[in-house]
This record gives C-alpha cells, structure tokens and sequence, in this order.
C-alpha cells in the first residue's frame, strides 16, 4: 500500500514541479547556446537570430499561450480467417475495428504525449482490448530529459528474434516474432552527449500482458479441461509468490553511433512477463501464471557498411531463487495452496542478422534478410519450453518499390534447426491507396506437429494458418 501512495506523490509531485520551474527553464533554454554540432537536430537553438525571435515570441505569446498541439491517428478494418481445425470452441473467422489515436503537446522544455489502442471485434469477444502504448509528461533542464508515465522502448536491432527488448508488456493476441508492445509504468531521466545516450528507469509497478481467450486459435495459455484460469501471480524481491502488483524495478541503458555503428547496452533487474511459470492449485483446480524477478543484461548492435547491415542482439537472465528452493507457498485473498516450482533455469540468449540490399526498378530495393536466435545454457527439451525459438533461423526477402504508393512485399520463413518439422511461413503485401487510405494483405502458415504428451513451443499454433486483410484509414 505505501509503494502505491509513494508513487502516486512522486507523479503529483513531478506534475507541480514541471509547471512551477517551466519558466525558468524556458528562460534557461533562451539564454545559453549549445556549443556542440550546429546541424544537431536535438539542439533547440541555432544562433543568436534564434534567441531573439524566441524571447519575442514567449514575450507576445506567453507560456500558457504557447503551447503546440498535434494530433494523429488510425482506424483500421481487421479481417482474418484460419483454416478449420474442426473444434468447436475455437472462433477461425475474425472481423474487427482497430483504432490508434495519438496526441502530442509541446511548449518549449515541456511536453506531453499520449498515444492508445483499442480492438473491437465481432466475432471473438475475448479479443476485445483497450490499452495505452504512450502517456507521460516530459520536461527538458540542462542536458537531461525526464520522463514520466506509460512509455514505450524499443530495444532491439533484428527484425524477428529480440533478445533484448524485454522492458514492455506484450499484447500475446498478435504475431509471434513481432507481439505488440503495452506502455510500461516509468520514470526515466535521459541524456545526450554528441553521440551517446545514457538512460536510467525506474519502475514502481508492472503492466500486465493480454493473454487471448481460449477461442482464439492464437491462444498459447489454454487452461486444461476441468481447470480454470487463475489471477496473475509474481515473485517478490524475497523469493515469495504474491498477488501484489507492486515492486520496485531498475534499468539502465547505454547508446553509442560511431561511423555507421549503433551500439547499445543494458542492464535490467525487473518482474519479467517474457518467461512465465506457470502455477497449478490442487486446492483450487487453478493454473495460474507467475511472473518471475530476473536480473538481465545484453546489449544491441547494428553496423551499416557498403549495403551490408550486420545485426546482433545479446541477452543474458539471472532469475531470483524461490523461497525454500523448489517448493514455494503462496497465499492471496482467494487461493491458498502448495505449488510445486523452480524457478527457470539461468540461460544466455544470442541473435544475429544481416541484411544486403540491391537497387531494382526505378528506385526500388530488394532485400535478402538472414537471423538466427539459440538459447545457451539450457537443454534441448528446456529451451524448446522457454521459447517458440529457441534454435531457429530466419530466411527472407522484401521488395520495397519506394514509389508513390510505397508498395512492399516481404516473404520469409523461420525454421527451427534444433526440433523437426517446425516452420512458421509469411507472406505480406501493402500499399497506400491514396493520401489517407491503405492496405495490407497476407498470409501465415504455421507447421510444428506435437511431439510429445504436451504441446510446446511452437506446437501451440500448429496449423493455425490464417489469411488476413486490413484497409486502414489515416488522419
């Protein structure tokens, strides 16, 4: 309760102290120049002439007058099928309503941003979801820049395997090698030096993933007959399982560009919602998912040299002992009960990639895309549980016109070296139809029969392949 109560001063406290010192920064920002590259696009000043028709504009205008307004955002028509899996209650027909609003509101160091989903659909209601990707208050003093409130981060340099963006909460109702991303409770403090980054975060509490309902033929948590699904479950700092959705969380990233290298590193102690445990009552016939405590770090790499594009992602994860080793209890409001777990075993995850375009048509690109993800310091049978790529490679192409429709094509395939007869097939096509309307088509084919008495990894989907369109509007 007191972490709660905590949080809820420090963001009121933020708020008042970004209004009371705005002025001052302001000023601040008007009177000193930056002395690094004049052609730095993060530099809000560029001479003296700047100054001046800065102070007369906050002169006539004022702070609360000066305020900048932007708003944009989507609606988007979803429409999927799969192909019969002879069960009755699972929904292969979707048809749905996506919507993406965003709102941006600058005045000089301040800002503010809020950017959210929604999904309605017609014939799956447990896809129904409302959630926030952006909404913070930021303000600029000296060279840092404080965030606070639901951000987004983007971590990673491959196209399908992230390693190493594991900061967000996913939404598991969207496609495997690319789930959508939940904004995550945050504080973050930034700065910029010439070409570096440094970021520090702090997070009171944790966003919880969608999970899809058992209808969904993309379901990957499914309660097993004559079981129900319990609440989320965590464990704290001393090994406990818990239903509080508090706990204190850290993180810290570097960023560094250097002659067409992108480096970046980072260290994380934080409730993971990547690799879940998952709990079963005997009490209660309930299985509940638990989310672990994990220290990480790894980094990202991406090195641009004459078309050639080299990519490396690198994730290292030390999760917390449970309390008395491998028995744990664990009591709520509404469970009590003895679970048998472990807590997952340490392991490093390591992803590469390369990509190498050619000019084509006029204007046009063709790409030849290549990524491999192995898990390292797990057995065979553990990673193919932890994760539906746990040894795999990706092969593919994308041909992007660059023309006035942005018309683009990409083809590619991720087959699984370690486990037999595992595929997940694409193909997608998309184009803008005019200034404010486009569409997207494809394909997905997944082929990855059970083996054993349980299916896991990617078995889960097996054979939910899907043909979807989407028309989308923009304003």
């Amino acid at each position: 309760m007191y972490r709660k109560l905590l949080t809820i001063i420090l963001i009121v406290f933020l708020i008042f102290s970004v209004i009371q010192a705005a002025p001052l920064v302001k000023q601040d920002k008007l009177t000193n120049i930056d002395e690094g590259d004049d052609d730095d696009d993060d530099d809000p000043i560029d001479g003296n002439d700047d100054i001046e028709s800065k102070e007369q504009e906050y002169e006539s205008k004022g702070f609360w007058q000066s305020f900048e307004v932007e708003s944009k955002g989507k609606l988007t028509v979803e429409s999927r099928v799969f192909e019969e899996d002879h069960d009755n209650t699972t929904e292969d027909i979707g048809l749905g309503l996506y919507s993406r609003l965003e709102l941006k509101i600058t005045n000089g160091p301040l800002a503010m941003e809020f950017r959210g989903v929604s999904r309605v659909n017609e014939y799956d209601q447990s896809r129904n979801i409302i959630y926030i990707e952006e909404a913070w208050l930021g303000v600029d003093f000296f060279i840092f820049n404080l965030r606070a409130g639901y951000q987004l981060f983007n971590w990673t340099a491959t196209e399908a395997f992230h390693p190493a963006d594991i900061l967000n909460s996913r939404n598991f109702d969207s496609n495997i090698e690319n789930f959508e991303k939940l904004g995550e409770p945050t504080i973050s403090l930034i700065t910029n030096i010439k070409s570096a980054e440094f970021s520090l975060y702090y997070m009171p509490t944790y966003q919880v993933p969608f999970f899809q309902g058992p209808s969904s033929r993309l379901a990957i948590f499914k309660p097993p007959a004559g079981s129900k699904g319990g609440s989320f479950l965590m464990v704290d700092k001393n090994g406990n399982i818990s239903d509080d959705d508090f706990g204190d969380q850290f993180a810290f990233r570097y960023k560094q560009s250097i002659a067409g290298l992108d480096l970046g590193i980072h260290g994380v102690y934080h409730t993971t919602r990547d690799q879940i445990l998952i709990a079963v009552n005997p009490l209660t016939n309930t299985i509940s998912p638990i989310f672990q405590r994990v220290v990480r770090a790894g980094g990202t790499l991406q090195w641009a040299l004459d078309g050639l594009i080299s990519k490396a992602e690198v994730g290292y994860s030390k999760f917390d002992k449970l309390k008395n080793s491998v028995t744990a209890k664990y009591k709520t409001p509404n469970e009590t009960g003895l679970v048998d777990l472990e807590a997952t075993k340490d392991h490093t995850t390591i992803a590469l990639g390369f990509e190498y375009g050619w000019d084509v048509f006029r204007g046009g690109q063709l790409t030849a895309l290549l990524e491999g993800q192995h898990l390292v310091g797990l057995s065979k049978f553990q990673r193919a549980n932890l994760s539906a790529f746990q040894s795999d490679v990706l092969i593919g192409v994308r041909l992007a016109l660059n023309d006035i429709s942005d018309k683009t094509l990409l083809i590619s395939s991720i087959i699984d070296t370690e486990r037999k007869k595992e595929f997940l097939l694409n193909l997608s096509y998309s184009q803008r139809l005019n200034d404010t309307w486009s569409i997207s088509l494809g394909a997905r084919r997944v082929i990855a029969p059970q083996k054993g008495t349980t299916p896991i990894g990617l078995e889960i989907l097996d054979e939910a392949n899907q043909y979807y369109i989407n028309l989308t509007r923009s304003f």
